[in-house]
């Protein structure tokens, strides 16, 4: 179970570089895909305006929280709509996300499945519980962060007066893409976490099953036996389960990472 949390955290840090880096995007291709209706002045005010961004989304990228204060004070021009609304949506995801972390910290998801855990019959009672409190906290990040999401898409089509045409529409396109593969991350993430519980209610079941079928070698390490092969089978099989359903987070945070990649470069200064 710690190296799915180690996994957790890994994932979470993935939703906190998705925006910087897909909005990017987004803000770049604004002047490349100006139509003939932008004049050159303002062509180079949205590329003058970009560059100034370039050290918020520096620090964003770097895992630094924005403040409204900040934009304001980096004089950003046409740009500066964008990137409140751009910090402002980092910093609510941050904050649900550590919520999140923070919950699963306190519920010690490494000893849910530890052997003195598993050979116990009230510290199995007592992982039922914490999963209980997990599947609650999972519930609350997903519906949390799907707020959020919809919260933001409405706030960028509230931006589109404060734009210019000729960027509104790249800037919209790369926020609405950024919150879609968001969204899916989040889809995946908690699919993955719903598995490993399923999978870690199984074992807790399994053992409650078999009384005395099994026991502590006390090693170093300490492991946990059983007393015939089918039992061990059984139980390595309902572990696989876990160790799936953590993969299918990890794979979440891939698709995500890769989509990351799947970029324009930023366009020259003319």
């Amino acid at each position: 179970m710690q190296s799915m949390n180690t996994r957790r955290k890994s994932a979470a840090r993935a939703v906190r570089t998705a925006l910087a880096a897909l909005l990017l995007a987004g803000a770049a291709a604004a002047p490349a895909q100006a139509q003939t209706g932008a004049s050159k002045d303002q062509e180079q005010q949205a590329l003058d305006s970009m560059a100034k961004a370039g050290p918020l989304l520096d620090k964003i990228n770097a895992g630094g929280s924005v403040s409204d204060q900040e934009v304001l004070d980096a004089r950003l021009g046409m740009m500066e709509p964008f990137m409140r609304l751009k910090a402002a949506y980092r910093r609510e995801t941050d904050a649900i996300e550590d919520h999140y972390v923070k919950d699963l910290a306190a519920l010690q998801p490494q000893t849910m499945l530890a052997p003195a855990t598993m050979v116990s019959p009230e510290l199995r009672t007592q992982t039922r519980v914490r999963l209980k409190a997990w599947q609650q906290a999972l519930a609350s990040y997903r519906s949390r962060m799907e707020v959020a999401n919809a919260q933001a898409l409405k706030d960028m089509k509230a931006l589109q007066p404060q734009l210019p045409a000729f960027t509104y529409g790249p800037l919209a396109s790369g926020f609405e893409r950024a919150l879609r593969l968001v969204g899916d991350f989040v889809a995946g993430f908690a699919a993955g976490e719903t598995a490993a519980m399923a999978g870690a209610s199984a074992l807790l079941d399994f053992m409650d099953s078999i009384p005395g079928g099994y026991f502590i070698d006390p090693g170093p390490p300490q492991r946990l036996m059983f007393s015939d092969q089918a039992r061990l089978d059984r139980y390595l099989a309902l572990m696989n389960q876990v160790q799936l359903g953590a993969q299918q987070g990890a794979q979440a945070r891939t698709r995500l990472v890769q989509a990351l990649a799947e970029r324009p470069a930023l366009p020259a200064k003319p």
